[in-house]
């Protein structure tokens, strides 16, 4: 089993636009897709897209986090939900120009206190076995403090095969004090934290594909195929879907991470949010290049 946190959960909302995005005018959108969403939803519908049993884990408030669920659901992913007091939040997403243009708007979400994270990690605790994986992805809700992080991570650490975690800043610097089997951030992310490499850091690179530290002093670059880019919001949520993916189905990490790049590559070609068509995944395998 593959669980999926996401602390801040959303409903993403992508219109496509026939045109360019032009401030101050009426545009009319030839395709609106709805998803549920936030960083560690988009892994979770990537897995299951691929095939894996997965649990998606999240606080969710209101009519919102209600529908986010039943979204969830409809697709066949278990939900582990903690309610909180306030809406989910909504995310949009305009794809203008054949997806070279590209605005985001995002939510903040509701407060979320420390006791709510606490009722949930032992919720999860309770489910997790020896043979499961986690990932731990986004950014933190109002009120939750960074050494959230952290405390998953060492109490998730020892009951799982291992925990991955994409995020950035204080949140990022929190993760990494706990030792997580993999921190997978993009480069910004990475660049910005100001830490080294003590263990194994995979650093997404959008259009150059990747780059892989196994471990200090070493490194290895994961090049993309040329694909035609629709929308490249979720792209990193695809690879890491993708990586976790490989690594449960008993593959090495080489491998893993070359599926993880053909996913993402795969994921950019569909105009919606972090949508994976296997058959297209695995058509691009070969043209990726581990150097």
């Amino acid at each position: 089993m593959i669980w999926t946190v996401t602390f801040n959960p959303s409903r993403d909302m992508t219109f496509v636009l026939d045109g360019r995005l032009e401030p101050g005018t009426i545009d009319v959108a030839t395709s609106v897709y709805a998803r549920s969403g936030g960083k560690g939803n988009n892994v979770a519908r990537v897995v299951r897209a691929l095939g894996d049993s997965v649990g998606a884990v999240g606080f969710y408030g209101g009519a919102i986090g209600d529908l986010v669920c039943r979204g969830l659901e409809e697709q066949g992913i278990v939900v582990l939900g903690e309610p909180v007091n306030g809406e989910t939040r909504t995310c949009l997403t305009m794809v203008g120009r054949g997806g070279a243009e590209i605005t985001e708007i995002r939510e903040k979400g509701p407060p979320v206190r420390p006791p709510a994270a606490d009722r949930l990690l032992r919720r999860l605790l309770e489910r997790v076995t020896p043979g499961d994986w986690v990932t731990l992805s986004g950014s933190l809700p109002p009120e939750l403090p960074p050494s959230v992080w952290a405390d998953w991570v060492r109490a998730l650490n020892p009951r799982t095969r291992g925990v991955f975690v994409d995020t950035s800043g204080d949140n990022l610097r929190a993760a990494n004090s706990a030792n997580p089997l993999a921190m997978v951030p993009n480069r910004d992310e990475w660049n910005a934290s100001g830490l080294s490499v003590t263990g194994s850091v995979i650093v997404t690179e959008g259009a150059e594909g990747a780059t892989w530290y196994p471990k200090p002093g070493v490194v290895r670059r994961l090049r993309p195929p040329r694909v035609a880019v629709n929308n490249t919001v979720g792209a990193g949520d695809a690879f890491l879907g993708g990586m976790v993916h490989g690594l449960n189905r008993g593959e090495g990490w080489e491998q893993a991470l070359v599926w993880a790049v053909a996913v993402a590559a795969a994921s950019v070609t569909s105009p919606g949010v972090a949508d994976v068509d296997p058959v297209v995944a695995r058509s691009l395998i070969s043209q990726v290049v581990l150097e």
